[in-house]
């Protein structure tokens, strides 16, 4: 678990009744390559592609990497990147399309959840989902007939609203020590 995750489990150990919820609300464009042989770094070089030049494991699909060179007689290929230090942290990753930065991806983003109401977030969903079953849980908006108790009490809608600003708060925490 990230640190800023156990911070957040701490904060709230003592609460019986908080579910945590731990998502994130895009992916980005960047992709894993080839064949890399197994205990390679994986942000070293996977394999040659068809035009015999390296590729690295870690690309983007659009982003500030794109570069090819013209020879001569006005062919376009990929540089050749066999020279480069790909393994050095300020080296810009390839990319298939120029763009002054990488974007947003589209995929699923993976979700985990503890807690009351934690079986709604298992599996794969749609983005949109997770505001609907954050709502859900917490008893606010529609769908509220399953927050009443058998004493007819609503059940505390403040669980996750709290949680929401809880990241900022065990990243403060992460940033003090």
């Amino acid at each position: 678990m990230s640190d800023g995750g156990q911070v957040s489990l701490n904060v709230i150990h003592a609460l019986q009744e908080t579910l945590i919820v731990v998502t994130a609300d895009h992916s980005h464009v960047m992709t894993m390559n080839g064949y890399p042989s197994r205990g390679q770094d994986i942000t070293g070089f996977a394999q040659l592609g068809d035009d015999k030049l390296p590729y690295t494991t870690l690309m983007y699909t659009n982003g500030p990497g794109f570069n090819f060179t013209v020879d001569s007689n006005g062919s376009v290929s990929r540089v050749d990147i066999s020279e480069e230090d790909v393994l050095s942290y300020d080296y810009k990753q390839q990319s298939a399309v120029p763009a002054e930065s990488e974007t947003h991806g589209g995929e699923d983003v993976a979700i985990y959840a503890i807690g009351p109401m934690s079986h709604l977030f298992r599996g794969v969903h749609q983005q949109n989902f997770i505001a609907h079953a954050m709502s859900y849980a917490a008893c606010v908006g529609q769908n509220k007939d399953h927050c009443k108790s058998a004493a007819g009490a609503a059940a505390p809608f403040w669980v996750l609203v709290g949680l929401m600003s809880l990241y900022h708060v065990a990243t403060n925490a992460l940033l003090l020590k």
